[in-house]
């Protein structure tokens, strides 16, 4: 099948999750056989064609006022406010595409990240006969900043602002032929606010490059000490803070915390002088697996509605329990494992409360992993891969 993935970064240029699931589920769909196109974004004035691991990789310009990724400081208002308009329908960019599409003529558009594309894109798909899948990573097509977060809660209702700057995307949701979601709440979440109307909808995990089996769950220090973990980006918004003050409240001493992840500079020297508990060890980057094997307790204390963290998934695989808030989609991929427990959300109190209930009984805590073999399943690149086939093909067969 001749298929065509939109996503506005790709390798070598990553910053979040969603381009690392569109870049495996592009080699993935390679290695099954499939005839597979990229077109993605750099920041750069120019196109470029080059072929990646059996994927032919189209790189071009943004077409907007600046480039949004990896910033260090906001760009002044003014300039934020004119890139927003211009995402609302970038007419460039769609003209830059729809050449592609020309040369390319793939059976099946899947749309990923389309920050910088807007929907202006799906028109030209759509305008070619041909058929529409978009993938939903985050909050993108409903909320300015893809994250549904401001004042530091997650926004139950959306502002002005991002009804205006959205109305575009909402208007254009109808356009597409099926609907897939990394979680249920994500997809809950636009259909209850009338996005996609009548537009079949499902949900398939992020393709992963997991090992088919569960890894060794060891960890150290000594028997004695029970070791929780936070790996994140350190951000109010994922939640570190709450673990941190959570430690000052546990009524034992026989506990560690190791905190994988980088932030701001700044932000990450303020957290450390203010705590500064010698059973607080500072990681910084960090290979994952080396993380996993060194702690017991894997906590998850995200703010804001995360779609559908890759860490749960992680925890699980590295045989650890999981202590979660019960933002977005996480209590959705932690209900899949053996041990564990959901607090609300910023609640440090109730959050040191389930690691004392762990400290007290350690060797209970020591049980995590994923609860069965078919959750473990339900992240295979076979699973996965056979899941957006069925998507791919019932598109084909049920014309707009």
């Amino acid at each position: 099948m001749r298929v065509m993935i939109l996503s506005a970064l790709y390798p070598p240029i990553i910053h979040g999750g969603a381009e690392k699931a569109a870049w495996q589920l592009a080699e993935a769909l390679v290695a099954e056989g499939d005839d597979i196109s990229v077109i993605t974004m750099h920041p750069g004035n120019e196109e470029s064609t080059e072929v990646l691991n059996g994927v032919r990789v189209y790189r071009i310009p943004m077409d907007n006022v600046y480039w949004p990724f990896g910033l260090d400081a906001k760009e002044p208002a003014g300039k934020r406010l004119q890139w927003h308009l211009r995402d609302m329908w970038n007419s460039k960019t769609a003209a830059r595409v729809a050449r592609i599409l020309d040369i390319e003529k793939p059976e099946v558009v899947n749309s990923h990240l389309i920050i910088g594309f807007s929907p202006a894109v799906w028109r030209e798909v759509k305008k070619r006969g041909i058929r529409l899948v978009h993938t939903m990573h985050d909050y993108y097509m409903m909320c300015s900043r893809a994250d549904m977060f401001g004042k530091g809660v997650t926004c139950e209702t959306r502002c002005l602002q991002c009804k205006a700057f959205t109305a575009t995307r909402k208007f254009a949701s109808g356009s597409v032929d099926s609907l897939i979601s990394v979680s249920k709440y994500v997809l809950d979440a636009h259909k209850s606010r009338n996005y996609f109307p009548g537009v079949p909808g499902s949900v398939i995990y992020n393709v992963s490059t997991l090992p088919e089996n569960e890894l060794p769950s060891t960890a150290d220090p000594d028997a004695d000490i029970l070791v929780f973990g936070f790996l994140g980006k350190l951000d109010h918004f994922k939640g570190v803070r709450t673990v941190l003050e959570a430690t000052r409240l546990l009524t034992r001493d026989n506990w560690r915390l190791r905190i994988g992840g980088t932030g701001l500079e700044a932000s990450v020297r303020a957290l450390k002088e203010e705590f500064t508990d010698s059973r607080i060890e500072w990681l910084g980057f960090t290979n994952s697996d080396n993380y996993f094997r060194s702690i017991h307790v894997s906590i998850i204390p995200s703010l804001w509605a995360d779609p559908f963290p890759y860490v749960v998934i992680e925890s699980h695989l590295h045989g650890k329990a999981i202590i979660h808030s019960n933002s977005g989609g996480i209590p959705e991929g932690a209900s899949l494992g053996k041990k564990t427990a959901m607090f609300p959300a910023g609640d440090a109190v109730a959050l040191a409360a389930l690691m004392n209930s762990a400290l007290a009984d350690r060797a209970a805590w020591l049980q995590g992993g994923f609860r069965d073999r078919a959750a473990l399943d339900m992240f295979s690149v076979k699973t996965i891969v056979r899941k957006y086939h069925e998507v791919y093909e019932a598109a084909q067969a049920d014309p707009a």
